[in-house]
């Protein structure tokens, strides 16, 4: 019995957290937000050769040789979720279906693409 009312506290307390995240984002002004992105790093030689967005690196992995870390990939490829998510906004039937759907919530954002069956992007 205790371990479902600690299960049903964590799920409220995640739930909680997700409501307020989102709540967070619907008072977001994307316009107001700049969006400064760089494909060659001035000073690559701290900071490794990668694209930024608002000084964030891309990367698909972490660099330890170069202090490049999960947290700071998770928060360029959330800012660039938030400029794709605005910009397709701007064109309401451009390519935002049930096939691409674009979550743009840090700490982990996400670009989900739902095919049918056989088919590739």
């Amino acid at each position: 019995m205790h371990w479902k009312s600690t299960h049903a506290h964590m799920v409220s307390k995640s739930c909680t957290m997700v409501e307020n995240e989102i709540d967070a984002m619907s008072r977001v002004r994307l316009m107001a937000i700049p969006f400064h992105i760089t494909i060659n790093c001035e000073n690559s030689q701290l900071s490794g050769r990668y694209p930024t967005i608002n000084n964030l690196r891309f990367a698909y992995r972490i660099n330890e040789k170069v202090c490049l870390r999960r947290e700071e990939i998770n928060a360029a490829f959330s800012n660039a979720a938030q400029l794709i998510a605005f910009a397709l906004g701007l064109c309401p039937s451009s390519l935002i279906t049930s096939t691409i759907q674009i979550i743009p919530i840090h700490p982990c954002a996400k670009i989900l693409v739902n095919l049918p069956e056989g088919q590739s992007v």
